[in-house]
Protein backbone atom coordinates (compact mmCIF):
# COMPACT_ATOMS: atom_id res chain seq x y z
CA UNK A 1 0.00 0.00 0.00
CA UNK A 2 1.16 3.72 -1.00
CA UNK A 3 1.08 6.46 1.84
CA UNK A 4 -2.22 7.63 1.17
CA UNK A 5 -3.70 4.39 1.81
CA UNK A 6 -2.14 3.73 4.93
CA UNK A 7 -3.42 7.37 6.09
CA UNK A 8 -7.02 6.48 5.38
CA UNK A 9 -6.51 2.85 6.73
CA UNK A 10 -4.95 4.28 10.40
CA UNK A 11 -7.79 6.74 10.31
CA UNK A 12 -10.52 3.88 10.04
CA UNK A 13 -8.55 2.33 12.43
CA UNK A 14 -8.33 4.98 15.19
CA UNK A 15 -12.31 5.74 14.18
CA UNK A 16 -13.24 2.15 14.62
CA UNK A 17 -11.10 2.25 18.60
CA UNK A 18 -13.48 5.22 19.13
CA UNK A 19 -16.87 4.63 18.36
CA UNK A 20 -15.43 0.88 19.57
CA UNK A 21 -14.68 1.64 23.10
CA UNK A 22 -17.58 4.03 23.81
CA UNK A 23 -19.99 1.09 22.77
CA UNK A 24 -18.69 -0.95 24.44
CA UNK A 25 -18.49 1.22 27.86
CA UNK A 26 -21.93 2.11 27.21
CA UNK A 27 -22.96 -1.86 26.98
CA UNK A 28 -20.89 -2.57 29.79
CA UNK A 29 -22.34 0.85 31.68
CA UNK A 30 -26.30 -0.81 30.52
CA UNK A 31 -24.68 -4.00 32.31
CA UNK A 32 -23.56 -2.47 35.71
CA UNK A 33 -26.84 -0.55 35.94
CA UNK A 34 -29.75 -3.02 35.16
CA UNK A 35 -26.94 -6.28 37.52
CA UNK A 36 -29.49 -7.06 40.99
CA UNK A 37 -25.73 -7.51 42.60
CA UNK A 38 -23.78 -5.66 45.42
CA UNK A 39 -21.24 -2.90 44.27
CA UNK A 40 -18.21 -4.48 43.78
CA UNK A 41 -19.30 -7.90 42.15
CA UNK A 42 -21.43 -5.30 39.76
CA UNK A 43 -18.02 -3.32 39.15
CA UNK A 44 -15.93 -6.62 38.39
CA UNK A 45 -18.98 -8.54 35.98
CA UNK A 46 -19.20 -4.83 33.94
CA UNK A 47 -15.49 -4.60 33.98
CA UNK A 48 -15.46 -8.36 32.43
CA UNK A 49 -18.23 -7.02 29.89
CA UNK A 50 -16.09 -4.57 28.89
CA UNK A 51 -12.87 -6.86 28.55
CA UNK A 52 -15.05 -9.50 26.83
CA UNK A 53 -16.86 -7.38 24.30
CA UNK A 54 -13.89 -4.42 23.17
CA UNK A 55 -12.36 -5.93 20.23
CA UNK A 56 -15.56 -8.04 19.02
CA UNK A 57 -16.71 -4.79 18.77
CA UNK A 58 -14.22 -2.87 17.59
CA UNK A 59 -13.46 -5.27 14.61
CA UNK A 60 -17.33 -5.08 13.85
CA UNK A 61 -17.04 -1.13 13.42
CA UNK A 62 -13.88 -1.32 11.73
CA UNK A 63 -15.56 -3.67 9.28
CA UNK A 64 -18.30 -0.92 8.95
CA UNK A 65 -16.49 2.11 8.30
CA UNK A 66 -14.02 0.27 5.93
CA UNK A 67 -16.61 -1.46 4.03
CA UNK A 68 -17.25 2.33 2.47
CA UNK A 69 -13.40 2.65 1.89
CA UNK A 70 -13.33 0.61 -1.28
CA UNK A 71 -13.63 1.98 -4.55
CA UNK A 72 -16.19 0.22 -6.79
CA UNK A 73 -14.49 1.13 -9.97
CA UNK A 74 -10.96 -0.83 -9.51
CA UNK A 75 -11.91 -2.76 -6.16
CA UNK A 76 -8.96 -1.26 -4.17
CA UNK A 77 -9.76 -1.34 -0.48
CA UNK A 78 -9.09 1.81 1.67
CA UNK A 79 -8.45 4.04 -1.30
CA UNK A 80 -11.45 6.41 -1.03
CA UNK A 81 -10.71 9.71 0.33
CA UNK A 82 -12.93 13.15 0.96
CA UNK A 83 -11.45 15.71 -1.41
CA UNK A 84 -14.18 18.35 -1.52
CA UNK A 85 -16.95 20.00 0.45
CA UNK A 86 -19.89 22.48 -0.81
CA UNK A 87 -21.93 24.07 0.56
CA UNK A 88 -24.85 26.20 -1.42
CA UNK A 89 -27.31 28.54 0.52
CA UNK A 90 -31.00 27.60 -0.41
CA UNK A 91 -33.33 29.37 1.47
CA UNK A 92 -33.81 31.30 5.00
CA UNK A 93 -36.97 31.05 6.29
CA UNK A 94 -37.78 33.16 9.72
CA UNK A 95 -39.62 30.82 12.72
CA UNK A 96 -41.53 31.08 15.66
CA UNK A 97 -43.16 29.16 18.35
CA UNK A 98 -45.35 30.16 21.45
CA UNK A 99 -45.43 27.47 24.23
CA UNK A 100 -48.11 28.58 27.32
CA UNK A 101 -46.69 27.08 30.35
CA UNK A 102 -47.84 26.54 33.82
CA UNK A 103 -49.47 29.42 36.24
CA UNK A 104 -46.37 30.58 38.82
CA UNK A 105 -46.71 29.92 42.03
CA UNK A 106 -44.28 29.04 44.96
CA UNK A 107 -43.96 29.76 48.36
CA UNK A 108 -43.26 33.56 47.63
CA UNK A 109 -45.73 35.77 46.59
CA UNK A 110 -43.53 37.46 43.73
CA UNK A 111 -45.13 40.09 41.13
CA UNK A 112 -45.82 37.45 38.70
CA UNK A 113 -47.49 35.38 41.22
CA UNK A 114 -50.76 33.89 39.82
CA UNK A 115 -50.16 34.92 35.99
CA UNK A 116 -49.55 32.22 33.52
CA UNK A 117 -45.86 32.09 31.97
CA UNK A 118 -45.21 32.04 28.00
CA UNK A 119 -42.01 31.37 25.99
CA UNK A 120 -42.04 33.12 22.87
CA UNK A 121 -39.12 31.82 20.53
CA UNK A 122 -37.50 33.30 17.12
CA UNK A 123 -34.73 32.12 14.67
CA UNK A 124 -33.94 32.00 11.22
CA UNK A 125 -34.32 28.37 9.54
CA UNK A 126 -31.20 28.32 6.68
CA UNK A 127 -31.27 25.35 4.59
CA UNK A 128 -28.19 24.27 3.03
CA UNK A 129 -27.56 21.38 0.06
CA UNK A 130 -24.29 19.94 0.67
CA UNK A 131 -21.89 18.18 -1.55
CA UNK A 132 -19.31 15.81 -0.48
CA UNK A 133 -16.93 14.71 -3.50
CA UNK A 134 -14.76 11.77 -3.11
CA UNK A 135 -11.90 10.21 -5.06
CA UNK A 136 -10.09 6.98 -5.29
CA UNK A 137 -5.81 7.29 -4.60
CA UNK A 138 -5.37 4.42 -6.86
CA UNK A 139 -7.65 4.90 -9.89
CA UNK A 140 -8.73 8.60 -9.67
CA UNK A 141 -12.26 8.06 -9.72
CA UNK A 142 -14.40 10.55 -8.30
CA UNK A 143 -18.21 10.46 -7.19
CA UNK A 144 -19.97 12.88 -5.45
CA UNK A 145 -22.69 12.60 -2.53
CA UNK A 146 -25.44 15.19 -1.52
CA UNK A 147 -27.76 16.04 1.11
CA UNK A 148 -29.65 18.27 2.65
CA UNK A 149 -29.35 20.65 5.77
CA UNK A 150 -30.90 22.47 8.53
CA UNK A 151 -29.71 24.80 11.10
CA UNK A 152 -31.30 27.17 13.27
CA UNK A 153 -29.68 30.88 13.01
CA UNK A 154 -30.03 33.42 15.61
CA UNK A 155 -32.43 31.87 18.32
CA UNK A 156 -33.34 34.04 21.33
CA UNK A 157 -36.89 33.65 23.43
CA UNK A 158 -38.46 35.91 25.97
CA UNK A 159 -40.66 34.98 29.24
CA UNK A 160 -43.87 37.11 29.09
CA UNK A 161 -46.52 37.16 32.00
CA UNK A 162 -50.49 37.80 31.45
Amino acid sequence: MNKERDEIKRDANVHSWLYGVGLTGVISGIGYIFMPLEIPIRLIFSALIFLLLLFPIVKLVFYFISSGLRCKVCNSSYSIQLIDTKREFLSAIPRSKTQNQAIVGGDTRGPHYGKQMIIKSTWTEERYNITNVYSCVNCGNTYDTQRMETRKQGYSSTKLYR
